[in-house]
Parts: structure tokens; sequence; C-alpha cells
């Protein structure tokens, strides 16, 4: 969603006896005022086994739902032992990495459930699964 101008938004667990659990993102665009706008998509969990699945960009030719500022979400679900490299599209970008589930490496950091890890200063990096892992890739200008 892009809540532009005129907007207030907010999430809220109405469900009295179960546990919320997502993740609420917030990138900021480029620019102030925008027109408030709406998208959603489904994905085929196939495309994203052992490869990264884009869900988000900021060009609207590019497979995922667009956005107003130079960020990309990506999605991977890694099986266990395998590796994946991950290349910054944008010079100077940063990456965010949240293991939404499982458990995984880079470069001899480890993340866990629900651990998170940001990259910076470099252009590509590889993960390495330890165990069947569900990732978020969020890159984002580091300016």
């Amino acid at each position: 969603m892009s809540a532009g101008r005129g907007i207030v938004h907010a999430e809220l667990n109405h469900n009295k006896t179960e546990k919320a659990s997502f993740l609420q993102i917030w990138i900021f665009p480029r620019e102030k005022d925008l027109v408030p706008r709406y998208d959603q998509a489904t994905y085929n969990p196939d495309d994203m086994s052992n490869n990264w699945l884009r869900i988000v960009s900021p060009d609207s030719s590019e497979k995922g739902i667009w956005i107003q500022q130079d960020a990309r979400l990506h999605l991977t679900r890694l099986d266990s032992g395998k590796d994946l490299e991950y290349n910054i599209k944008l010079q100077g970008a940063g990456v965010y990495l949240f293991m939404i589930n499982g458990n995984a490496s880079v470069n001899g950091e480890m993340i866990g459930n629900r651990d998170g890890l940001g990259i910076t200063e470099t252009e590509s990096f590889v993960l390495h699964a330890d165990s069947d892992s569900y990732l978020l890739a969020i890159e984002v200008p580091m300016r």
C-alpha cells in the first residue's frame, strides 16, 4: 500500500485468543504527497524454491509490485545445505535480511527464526542454509 496523502493506516489483531505473527514494513517513498494506491499479488511458492523471487520493485516493468522508492524485496525458500547468492541491484544499497523461519549464515554470521541481519558495503553476498529456511531480503538505498 502506498498511503500517500490523506490516509492513515494501522494493523490490529482482532482475535482475542490467537497470537498474530506478521511483518509490517515501512519504506519511505522518494517524495511526499503521492497519490495513494493499493496493490495485491499472489505468487507461486515454487518460484522461490532455492531462488530469489522478486515481490516488490521500483520498476513497473519488472516482476513484482512496484513502489515509489529504489527498493526491492525478495523471498526465498532455501533447502538445507544449499547456497544462494544475492546481487545488489542499486549501487550503494544495503540489504536487511530477515529470517522468517529456519537457520542460515552469511559470511559466518548466523541467523535463526525471526532474526535480522544488515548487509552493507558489498555488491553481493552468499547465503548458506543450515536448515530448510524461509527468508525475506529487503534492499534499500543507504543514503
